[in-house]
């Protein structure tokens, strides 16, 4: 037996220095590492046969530690790479949220409450994230998300700067005529450029409805009722929020799963 192998089989602590910081490695800390491994790790990375020391005692162990033990016991001087290694790595899922700040638009509206009021004019910044959920891939990430950015900006830019204007509201008579949009409201009638305004297909501007409309739009409504889709994309459920204040406050989700369909929570 090695002195090294010997000295890390004692009870008393062993002090060694790692940039500059000086670390205190008891056999309890090594007994935590080889409880913490067992029965958890794949078969790469246990010890191969013969080898006395443990896991834990070469987590603990520097670099240089490790190669200058006497591994006369030991089938082997180094750990066997996980890379190296056939076993295959356990399958697990991960969500990725998406949120930049150019993942935004300013956008005048007012909500609607019955057929006799409504808001006043006003405006918000409203902040939009996109999350998606699947397994990891092989390569390590569960799908190019690229795609669903460059989406999102789009919409973005189409809404920007921009009066929305919620053509499924039941309250409101909603007319164009050349280049002008009219609303009328409680007999109230609003005459805008057509240029300035977004009818979109909402009951009413708010962030229940426009996040249920932004999530619609960045799947695509074919897309979601396609299981195909999710397969292609190694994708099982995308969820839209969206603020009403720059991303500071209130967030209105909808999500949309593979298993579930759209809407539900």
């Amino acid at each position: 037996m090695g002195v090294s192998e010997q000295i890390s089989r004692t009870q008393s602590a062993r002090i060694f220095e790692s940039d500059g910081v000086h670390v205190e490695r008891t056999q309890k800390a090594t007994e935590f590492y080889d409880t913490l491994l067992g029965g958890h790790s794949p078969n790469s990375l246990r010890p191969a046969a013969g080898n006395h020391r443990s896991m834990g005692s070469a987590l603990l162990m520097g670099a240089g530690d490790f190669e200058n033990e006497d591994t006369s016991t030991s089938t082997s001087k180094v750990m066997p790479s996980p890379s190296s290694q056939s076993s295959p790595v356990a399958q697990h899922f991960s969500t990725i949220e998406i949120g930049k700040d150019d993942m935004k638009f300013s956008a005048a509206h007012f909500t609607v409450f019955s057929a006799q009021d409504r808001e006043s004019l006003h405006g918000h910044t409203h902040a939009v994230r996109v999350a998606f959920t699947g397994p990891v891939g092989e390569d390590g990430m569960v799908e190019n998300y690229q795609v669903f950015k460059k989406r999102v900006r789009e919409l973005c830019n189409l809404w920007d700067e921009t009066y929305l204007v919620p053509g499924q509201c039941r309250h409101l008579k909603i007319k164009e005529e050349d280049d002008r949009v009219l609303i009328e409201h409680n007999g109230v009638v609003q005459d805008l450029p057509k240029k300035d305004c977004r009818i979109i297909p909402v009951r009413n501007v708010t962030l229940e409805e426009l996040s249920m409309l932004f999530l619609r739009l960045v799947v695509g409504e074919t897309n979601m009722h396609d299981k195909s889709w999710a397969d292609e994309k190694n994708i099982v459920a995308v969820s839209v929020k969206i603020s009403s204040d720059g991303g500071r406050g209130q967030w209105a989700t909808t999500s949309w799963s593979k298993q579930q369909g759209f809407g539900v929570p």
